[in-house]
C-alpha cells in the first residue's frame, strides 16, 4: 500500500496522469571538452528526441537523434529549428544578425 495504506502503489505509478507527466520527449546532455568529440544520447521515447550538445568558445558540436520509423519525428527539422533558435538568440543578445552559412 501507500504511504498510508490508501492506494496500492503499483496503482499510483501507472495513474495515467502521472505517466503523461513523467513522459521525457527530449533527453538533453551537456559533453563539455576541448576536442570536437561528442557522446549522442538517443530518444527516451518513440516520439522525442536524444540532443547531445558541446560547447566550445566560439562554436558548439550538436547532435540530434530521434526515431526513423516514428513518423512525427525529424531529426534534420529539429536540428534546423535548433539552429535558428540559437541565431535568434545571438541577434538579440548581441545586435549581430547572424546569415544562415554561419
Amino acid at each position: 500500500m501507500a504511504l498510508w495504506g490508501w492506494t496500492p502503489l503499483v496503482v499510483v505509478i501507472e495513474a495515467p496522469r502521472l505517466c503523461v507527466s513523467m513522459r521525457e520527449m527530449y533527453l538533453l546532455a551537456k559533453v563539455p571538452t576541448t576536442m570536437d568529440a561528442f557522446m549522442l544520447y538517443g530518444p527516451v521515447v518513440e516520439d522525442g528526441y536524444g540532443v547531445c550538445y558541446n560547447p566550445h568558445a566560439d562554436y558548439m558540436v550538436v547532435c540530434v537523434a530521434s526515431f526513423r520509423s516514428w513518423p512525427g519525428t525529424d531529426s534534420q527539422a529539429f536540428a534546423d529549428a535548433l539552429v535558428d533558435s540559437l541565431r535568434q538568440m545571438r541577434h538579440l543578445c548581441t545586435g549581430v544578425a547572424v546569415s544562415r552559412s554561419q
